[in-house]
């Protein structure tokens, strides 16, 4: 069923140009980054910092925990390389809160530790270490105190700023992850009826035909519905004006690590982000949680116009920014020390006026 059009409050695309160079972005599948060092924050999302639970020198691998939550608000934090803890950094996080870091020496394995086999609980979900990517960065499994008083999950299946393309990518490379990440969610919740909010055809294309092919798998979902969302709209709660506050609000990265925790028993340990603006060679990246922005940047040939080493010192003589999260909700890092996190979308580089 195609919905009626929806009109998500938001900015404007029309006023970000560049849509030759947004083309050949949405048609840029994602690469797999494999960075020689992670520094992973213990604090992911809007929850407290978990607390490291491993010491310099240990060996660890991919998908084994090193962050244990101390409350009900924060979330695990696992491994995302396999390699050698070379240090525990405390960093100032905010103005009123000091973080541990954890930097990890990749060893260059990719054996990675799976979860215990899933019940299909809350619980296993609290385990996954998923964030909320909507609205607040609150633990995912935290919507479960309010089950009941959804009626219906709703999938925001599509970009919430400009210059970013992750979650385009991620349903168009990875549709039924997003479909099978969503019946968990229904079965968790007990829902059975699902409205995706689309603004480009071929993913509401691409889903109906996964949908359809995996009509009996998906029997939990009674009712698919599809609504479209203006293509000249951002919004970065992505929530409609009208008639959908009783509603279950997810992303496609939210429901595709649903799929990873409780089909693949692995934890959320990395995700799609895109690197663009004023660098050589844009991408739609696959990053491991930890990735120092620096090296991304240097991945995708550094800066226009410029041939030295990304450092804080050719960003002042440039006049260069990096936003992480979009030109809207984001914020300037120092890329002498920043690092990705599992809520991070997007870097974009740009030129201060």
């Amino acid at each position: 069923m195609w919905g009626e059009d929806v009109y998500v409050q938001g900015i404007d695309r029309t006023k970000w140009p560049g849509s030759k160079e947004s083309d050949r972005m949405y048609n840029a599948e994602f690469e797999t980054f494999f960075p020689k060092r992670v520094c992973i924050c213990m604090k992911q999302g809007e929850g407290p910092p978990a607390v490291p639970v491993v010491v310099p020198g240990e060996k660890v691998q991919c998908g084994q925990m090193i962050g244990k939550p101390v409350s009900g608000l924060s979330v695990p934090v696992y491994a995302s390389v396999s390699g050698t803890v070379t240090g525990i950094r405390e960093r100032r996080h905010s103005a009123y809160e000091m973080v541990s870091y954890v930097v990890i020496e990749s060893d260059g394995g990719c054996e990675s530790i799976s979860l215990p086999d899933s019940r299909g609980s809350l619980y296993d979900l609290k385990q996954m270490g998923i964030v909320r990517m909507l609205k607040n960065r609150r633990p995912l499994f935290l919507a479960g105190f309010y089950t009941g008083s959804f009626k219906k999950l709703c999938l925001a299946a599509f970009d919430r700023e400009p210059m970013v393309y992750s979650d385009y990518r991620l349903l168009m490379e990875c549709p039924a992850k997003v479909l099978f990440g969503a019946r968990i969610m229904a079965e968790l919740f007990l829902l059975d009826s699902l409205d995706i909010y689309v603004c480009h055809e071929e993913v509401r294309y691409i889903l109906e035909k996964t949908a359809a092919a995996y009509r009996h798998a998906m029997s939990p979902l009674k009712h698919i519905r599809y609504f479209k969302v203006a293509d000249t709209m951002y919004q970065k709660s992505c929530t409609p004006l009208a008639g959908d506050e009783d509603g279950l609000w997810c992303s496609s990265v939210e429901l595709s690590a649903v799929y990873d925790g409780f089909y693949d028993g692995r934890p959320m340990t990395g995700r799609g982000i895109t690197v663009c603006g004023q660098v050589k060679e844009p991408k739609n990246l696959w990053v491991p949680n930890g990735t120092y922005v620096r090296d991304l940047l240097e991945y995708c040939g550094g800066f226009l116009g410029e041939k030295r080493y990304v450092n804080g010192a050719l960003m002042d003589a440039a006049a260069l920014c990096v936003v992480e999260g979009g030109p809207l909700g984001g914020h300037c890092v120092d890329v002498e020390w920043a690092c990705v996190s599992l809520t991070t979308e997007s870097l974009i580089a740009f030129r201060r006026q």
